[in-house]
Protein backbone atom coordinates (compact mmCIF):
# COMPACT_ATOMS: atom_id res chain seq x y z
CA UNK A 1 0.00 0.00 0.00
CA UNK A 2 1.20 3.47 -0.78
CA UNK A 3 0.67 6.46 1.49
CA UNK A 4 -2.52 8.45 0.85
CA UNK A 5 -2.24 11.01 -1.94
CA UNK A 6 0.40 9.17 -3.97
CA UNK A 7 -0.40 9.27 -7.68
CA UNK A 8 0.65 6.91 -10.44
CA UNK A 9 1.05 7.70 -14.13
CA UNK A 10 1.45 5.58 -17.23
CA UNK A 11 1.64 5.87 -20.99
CA UNK A 12 -2.00 5.53 -22.06
CA UNK A 13 -1.25 4.18 -25.55
CA UNK A 14 0.96 1.37 -24.26
CA UNK A 15 -1.58 0.67 -21.54
CA UNK A 16 -4.47 0.26 -24.00
CA UNK A 17 -2.47 -1.25 -26.88
CA UNK A 18 -0.99 -3.89 -24.58
CA UNK A 19 -4.47 -4.89 -23.32
CA UNK A 20 -3.40 -4.05 -19.78
CA UNK A 21 -5.82 -3.58 -16.93
CA UNK A 22 -5.64 -2.18 -13.42
CA UNK A 23 -6.58 -4.55 -10.63
CA UNK A 24 -7.08 -3.53 -7.06
CA UNK A 25 -5.82 -5.73 -4.31
CA UNK A 26 -6.71 -5.77 -0.65
CA UNK A 27 -5.40 -8.56 1.58
CA UNK A 28 -3.65 -9.94 -1.53
CA UNK A 29 -6.95 -11.09 -3.04
CA UNK A 30 -7.78 -13.18 0.01
CA UNK A 31 -11.40 -13.89 0.84
CA UNK A 32 -11.39 -13.01 4.53
CA UNK A 33 -14.31 -15.28 5.46
CA UNK A 34 -12.57 -18.29 3.91
CA UNK A 35 -8.86 -17.55 4.08
CA UNK A 36 -8.48 -16.00 7.55
CA UNK A 37 -9.84 -19.06 9.39
CA UNK A 38 -7.55 -21.21 7.24
CA UNK A 39 -4.54 -19.05 8.15
CA UNK A 40 -5.46 -19.32 11.84
CA UNK A 41 -5.69 -23.11 11.54
CA UNK A 42 -2.29 -23.30 9.83
CA UNK A 43 -0.75 -21.06 12.50
CA UNK A 44 -2.20 -23.08 15.37
CA UNK A 45 -0.88 -26.25 13.74
CA UNK A 46 2.61 -24.73 13.62
CA UNK A 47 2.65 -24.61 9.83
CA UNK A 48 2.50 -20.82 9.35
CA UNK A 49 5.33 -18.87 11.07
CA UNK A 50 3.46 -15.58 11.54
CA UNK A 51 5.93 -14.37 14.18
CA UNK A 52 8.53 -13.85 11.46
CA UNK A 53 6.23 -11.27 9.86
CA UNK A 54 5.70 -9.17 12.99
CA UNK A 55 8.08 -6.23 13.35
CA UNK A 56 6.45 -4.48 16.27
CA UNK A 57 3.77 -5.10 18.88
CA UNK A 58 1.76 -2.13 20.06
CA UNK A 59 -0.86 -1.53 22.71
CA UNK A 60 -4.22 0.15 22.20
CA UNK A 61 -2.74 3.43 23.43
CA UNK A 62 -0.43 3.43 20.38
CA UNK A 63 -3.06 2.80 17.71
CA UNK A 64 -3.38 6.45 16.59
CA UNK A 65 0.38 6.65 16.12
CA UNK A 66 0.30 3.35 14.23
CA UNK A 67 -2.35 4.71 11.84
CA UNK A 68 -0.21 7.80 11.23
CA UNK A 69 2.74 5.53 10.46
CA UNK A 70 0.61 3.48 8.07
CA UNK A 71 -0.51 6.62 6.23
CA UNK A 72 3.17 7.48 5.84
CA UNK A 73 3.89 4.00 4.43
CA UNK A 74 5.66 2.77 7.56
CA UNK A 75 4.77 0.29 10.28
CA UNK A 76 3.11 -2.21 7.98
CA UNK A 77 4.01 -5.17 10.19
CA UNK A 78 2.67 -3.92 13.52
CA UNK A 79 0.31 -6.02 15.62
CA UNK A 80 -2.04 -4.66 18.29
CA UNK A 81 -1.89 -6.61 21.52
CA UNK A 82 -4.62 -6.42 24.17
Amino acid sequence: MTPFGVRASFDVFQFVDGSRSILRSNYGFALASIDFPRYAELYLAGRLPIERLVERRIGLEDVEDAFARLRAGDGLRSVVTF
